[in-house]
């Protein structure tokens, strides 16, 4: 308790004295929980008269947020009201809420609109250690905000040091001004055990040391690190082909970004499996399984983005180690520890940044003086611009267009999908598609049966025979959603006959409200229409950048009748021929081999992929985009 009161103090101290406060280290006394509650208790926000100064509230951003989180750090406050969750902008809080949580992306979001962050006395921008470019971009555009007004900005590091941190602010010109403290603290050392030889097969060297805690450690449960959703899938697949005597006596959850799934039901022990670079917040984890590997992203010219497995940097497994307070056993020989990188390199991180180059010149652009911590590539910026001239965003002097670039900015979509929406206002059907985005929005979550066999892929297809249309997963998912709004009273049942989870229906209908809100807000008019037409049109005008067809259409020379050994048309796209892609098995299509088709997502890997397709006539997608599909290309 002693501890806790002495750090509580030294860290109130440096926020009435500092504008940036960084807290390196993870032990019981920077517990998530701990600092808003030391700042409330200080009289930070509105509702105490300690300082009547600070007349805001207390913002958190982290990538995820738990309900337990939220529902403990009330329970501390004795007081459900004070803390809320931003999962949108159009948040709408009890009014005495005084600390909510928030994502990255909704707070950089939320600059747009109030740039100075008027409502906020202190944000808290959680495990920085693990950045990208959007957390960089978020820090750097605090660390204006922070120059401009007496707003604290608070950052933490849970694994490894603030040097690269320190430096930047102290070379900042825009913070030169500003005062920064930076507080240790450390967790105790754990045991590490480490491979005695090289092991072939990582995720077979993952089971059999889960099989062996489970066997002879006492109780406790175990979090496993894998690099790739797919190694997920295989681990969950070998649980449930193993003997009892093997997974009989655990509990096995799942855990993949946005997904989090029960597989058995036991009471001595849970095992977590993540392929997330930062999971969900767990408690109570007693051993940690680190594959010490992470995914590696790429950006190609092409602006598509390809993932490679590489040894995980020091950092990260120092992190991962982080979460457990007994053993973490690392699938590596200890000497192979000298050739893993200190520190990750943001950029090898980074998603496509087009909506981030879109908020920051919404933001001001060219007059707009950000320091970034790791600035993206030339060609990530380049590829992030042309996007956004292509999809009538900005103009060929990169100045914004409006209403384009404001509505793209306010839906929470990939670029191509809020595009998607803007033309289907345009083309006057709206109503379709709101629906298609949030059913894309929801498809992970939207079937029951999880396809990790031969026989339960051939369920969840027969399943789909009834929904799904011709013409694409995009009108596939429209009709599902239509079909679920005609049985309202017994949509759970409805929903369970064809294998679909109704609260991602009812998920999908939040999603479709908002995106109408966001319509009626730019005054755009709600129409019925469902022309079959003009949403295909839509698609073209903006998903022409993401065009497949089968190789041999593409490239002379090729057996027209070519396929994989399993039967499976090989394709290109129009914008990458060196790469052969697939459509993806869960596709509502991918049995008719169409000749030309457009998608939202490519995922490179072992099997190159390309995910949500539709079927799209060549001389559409050149009426609607003819500068950059010329008639030769398709």
């Amino acid at each position: 308790m002693d501890n806790h009161n002495s750090f509580e103090r030294m860290f109130i101290y440096a926020l009435e004295n500092s504008n940036v406060v960084i807290i390196q280290g993870k032990d019981a006394s920077t517990e998530p929980e701990n600092l808003p509650l030391y700042i409330y208790n200080a009289g930070f926000t509105c509702l105490s008269q300690k300082h009547p100064f600070f007349s805001r509230k207390i913002v958190i951003a982290r990538p995820h947020i738990s309900k337990t989180r939220i529902q403990r750090l009330s329970s501390l406050l004795n007081n459900g009201n004070l803390v809320g969750f931003m999962e949108t902008l159009e948040f709408t809080r009890h009014s005495n809420v005084q600390i909510i949580f928030t994502n990255y992306d909704i707070l950089i979001r939320k600059l747009l609109i109030d740039p100075l962050l008027t409502e906020y006395s202190v944000v808290i921008i959680e495990d920085v250690n693990k950045r990208n470019i959007m957390t960089d971009a978020l820090i750097s555009l605090l660390a204006i905000v922070t120059s401009l007004r007496r707003m604290r900005l608070v950052l933490t590091i849970s694994s490894g040091d603030s040097l690269t941190l320190t430096s930047y602010f102290k070379n900042n010109n825009a913070f030169s001004d500003n005062k920064l403290t930076v507080l240790g603290s450390y967790a105790n050392v754990k045991p590490i055990h480490y491979l005695k030889e090289p092991t072939p097969n990582y995720l077979d060297a993952a089971f059999d040391i889960v099989y062996d805690i489970n066997k002879s450690e006492p109780a406790g449960d175990i979090l496993v690190f894998l690099p790739r959703d797919n190694d997920v899938n295989h681990f969950v697949s070998s649980i449930n082909t193993s003997s009892a005597g093997k997974s009989g006596h655990f509990q096995l959850l799942a855990l993949i970004p946005g997904d989090y799934t029960k597989k058995y039901i036991s009471l001595n022990r849970k095992v977590y499996v993540t392929s997330a670079t930062k999971p969900f917040s767990l408690e109570n984890i007693h051993f940690v399984v680190d594959s010490c590997l992470d995914k590696y992203t790429k950006i190609h010219k092409n602006g598509h983005l390809q993932q490679t497995i590489q040894i995980a940097p020091i950092e990260i497994m120092d992190y991962r180690s982080s979460f457990t307070s007994n053993k973490c056993y690392r699938l590596m020989k200890h000497e192979s520890l000298s050739f893993a990188p200190r520190s990750h390199d943001p950029r090898a991180e980074t998603d496509d940044i087009t909506n981030l180059v879109l908020y920051l010149l919404l933001l001001g652009g060219n007059n707009l003086k950000i320091e970034l911590l790791n600035p993206p590539s030339i060609l990530s910026l380049e590829n992030a611009l042309l996007r956004l001239f292509l999809l009538n965003a900005i103009d060929y002097n990169g100045k914004i267009i409006y209403p384009n670039a404001h509505f793209m900015s306010q839906v929470d979509f990939d670029p191509m999908l809020s595009a998607f929406l803007l033309q289907c206002a345009f083309k006057k059907c709206p109503l379709v598609g709101a629906t298609i985005c949030a059913m894309i929005f929801v498809k992970s979550e939207l079937w029951t049966e999880n396809p990790t066999s031969t026989s339960s892929l051939k369920r969840l297809k027969d399943a789909r025979m009834d929904v799904g249309a011709m013409e694409g997963d995009f009108f596939s998912l429209y009709n599902i959603y239509s079909q679920a709004m005609t049985h309202l009273n017994n949509i759970k049942q409805w929903a369970q006959m064809r294998l679909i989870n109704h609260l991602a229906i009812k998920k999908a209908k939040k999603i479709r409200s908002r995106i109408i809100r966001t319509y009626k807000q730019f005054k755009f008019k709600i129409t019925e229409s469902n022309d079959q037409d003009s949403v295909t049109r839509a698609m073209a005008a903006s998903f022409f950048m993401n065009v497949a067809c089968p190789k041999h259409v593409l490239l002379q020379g090729i057996n027209k009748e070519y396929n994989d050994e399993c039967g499976n048309c090989p394709y290109m796209l129009l914008n990458d021929k060196e790469s052969v892609f697939f459509i993806h098995p869960h596709s509502f299509i991918s049995h008719l081999q169409p000749q030309c088709l457009i998608f939202t997502n490519a995922i490179h890997g072992d099997t190159n992929y390309i995910v949500n397709v539709n079927q799209m006539d060549p001389k559409i997608l050149v009426q609607e985009a003819p500068n950059y599909l010329k008639t030769s290309r398709v």
